[in-house]
């Protein structure tokens, strides 16, 4: 369920595996749809989306875990 904070809606996606974290997800939103994946909040992130040395750092952390893990699953 969505939950308001500030000026932005947030919805969570619990339970992404690690292989996942590059998958686009489909939301129903008020007049449409949005597609988002967790690599554009990283994108985000890193692109002016904070100036927190902490969170450009966590979420460089995620890419590389993420980019671990396909290459650990690749069939």
């Amino acid at each position: 369920m969505p939950v308001q904070s500030g000026d932005y809606w947030v919805a969570r996606i619990r339970g992404i595996n690690a292989k996942n974290i590059g998958d686009t997800f489909t939301l129903n939103v008020n007049d449409g749809t949005i597609t988002y994946s967790p690599l554009n909040y990283i994108y985000n992130a890193l692109n002016g989306g904070t100036e927190n040395e902490n969170m450009k750092n966590a979420v460089k952390a995620l890419y590389r875990y993420w980019k671990a893990a396909v290459a650990f699953f690749a069939e």
